[in-house]
């Protein structure tokens, strides 16, 4: 697991780009809890912007509640900036944010 250097982003930081430990390897995952509509990641500083994958759960999607996301993300990715819309309940939130992978070893 890699870990970024801040906790949250959210609608009302001056910034909405976190930096991680260090790069993404290959076949990892960006893992991550947002509450809020229309959440989108970027990996290439806000060049393109793509929708965030909901983990699959189950559970209706719910804008007022935090969701669990988990999408790929690119080798070599060190900072991914984040947006969306505001939900029912509050402006848009994302945290507990972190790049998983398998390196291969048990």
């Amino acid at each position: 697991m890699i870990h970024t250097n801040q906790r949250y982003v959210d609608a009302t930081l001056p910034s909405n780009k976190v930096t991680f430990d260090s790069a993404a390897p290959e076949n990892a995952y960006l893992r991550f809890s947002a509450i809020g509509t229309n959440i989108q990641v970027s990996f290439d500083n806000g060049q393109t912007w793509q929708p965030a994958l909901l983990q699959a759960s189950g559970e209706a999607f719910d804008s007022g509640t935090f969701q669990s996301y988990w999408m790929p993300i690119p080798a070599g990715v060190s900072s991914v900036r984040f947006k969306g819309g505001n939900g029912w309940a509050s402006p848009w939130h994302a945290r507990y944010l972190s790049i998983w992978a398998n390196n291969g070893s048990n």
